[in-house]
């Protein structure tokens, strides 16, 4: 039984890497991880760090995506404590299918294959999600527009092209994408070019109604008068002001650049230094119910009206606050 929780994630990081054969990409971990609950975006970050450092995995760098495959010292000691991971686990990991190559073709892009077991695929809940999980981080799929129409590329075709988020949401085959549309006039020309090579698809007959898009991001700070206490929250892009999903985001106004820039920053003209950034990623929601809202605590309040940023105009009730989480 292992008494230290972070050994079990290099185990299981250590089972995923041998299994699929493929090396696997952050993003990719990321998900699974998230996804089933077993830890924090931060402390599996700090997993892959000290697995790479001990030579236990090794890690590629291409089209600013970050990939892993085992060493043979990973797995020689996988060999010896694997079987400290569950069955539960094991078959959680087995849900990811086996990849055997590159064998399809779309546009320009190829892409890997996989073979699964068909009990497997039936017990999951989609077979996008089964994609989703194994596809690398370059060559998953999103909703770009050009005028009234938009297409599902691999992110790796959108290399050189500056690309900003829109509020608007397309539903493909019950999977939800936020719509990206060029930052420049250039921009859209370049994306033009690059719809002429996919089937495109009219964005009034695939726009899901009252949903928006907002850009997420995972981020680790602390309060400036209490910096013992390390905080995991979410920043947005977008102003969330009057949004369901608010009340889940720290911080709004801020690029996913600029939040990496101020990395242990004391002189960032914040409430907050924050300690660490995640990969963003675009979620869909909508406008918040009055009889639903939920108060900020009072320290988001004081950041959120100090600030010069989006949440400055935001007008919040003193009487709704919540109480912060006590303070040492």
């Amino acid at each position: 039984m292992l008494s230290d929780p972070i050994t079990l994630y290099k185990l299981m990081i250590l089972y995923m890497l041998d299994h699929v054969n493929f090396p696997l990409t952050n993003s990719q971990l990321t998900d699974f991880f998230l996804d089933h609950e077993y830890t924090t975006y931060f402390t599996l970050q700090q997993a892959l760090n000290e697995l790479k450092e001990a030579g236990l995995i090794r890690m590629e760098s291409t089209h600013n995506s970050s990939r892993y495959e085992i060493t043979k010292e990973g797995d020689d000691t996988l060999s010896f404590f694997g079987n400290n991971i569950s069955p539960a686990i094991i078959e959680d990991i087995y849900g990811l299918g086996t990849v055997e190559g590159i064998v399809s073709h779309s546009g320009f892009c190829s892409y890997p294959a996989f073979t699964f077991d068909a009990d497997v695929i039936s017990q999951m809940r989609n077979t996008q999600e089964f994609m989703d999980a194994n596809t690398p981080d370059d060559y998953k799929l999103v909703a770009v527009k050009v005028g009234y129409n938009f297409a599902l590329v691999p992110k790796i075709e959108l290399s050189g092209i500056e690309t900003n988020a829109t509020e608007t949401i397309v539903d493909i085959s019950g999977k939800q994408y936020g719509l990206l549309a060029g930052r420049t006039f250039e921009d859209s020309q370049k994306l033009d070019a690059v719809l002429d090579a996919f089937p495109e698809y009219a964005i009034k007959d695939y726009k899901v109604p009252n949903k928006i898009s907002v850009f997420i991001m995972p981020v680790q700070m602390y309060w400036k008068d209490d910096p013992s206490e390390i905080i995991e929250t979410n920043f947005s892009f977008e102003d969330t002001c009057g949004l369901a999903i608010d009340d889940s985001v720290t911080f709004s106004g801020y690029t996913q650049n600029e939040l990496v820039d101020m990395i242990d920053r004391e002189d960032n003209g914040e409430d907050f230094v924050i300690t660490g950034v995640g990969a963003g990623h675009y979620v869909g929601t909508c406008k918040k119910e009055p009889s639903k809202n939920k108060s900020v605590s009072e320290k988001t309040c004081n950041a959120r009206e100090s600030s010069g940023r989006l949440d400055a105009d935001r007008n919040v009730d003193r009487n709704d606050i919540a109480k912060d989480k006590e303070v040492k």
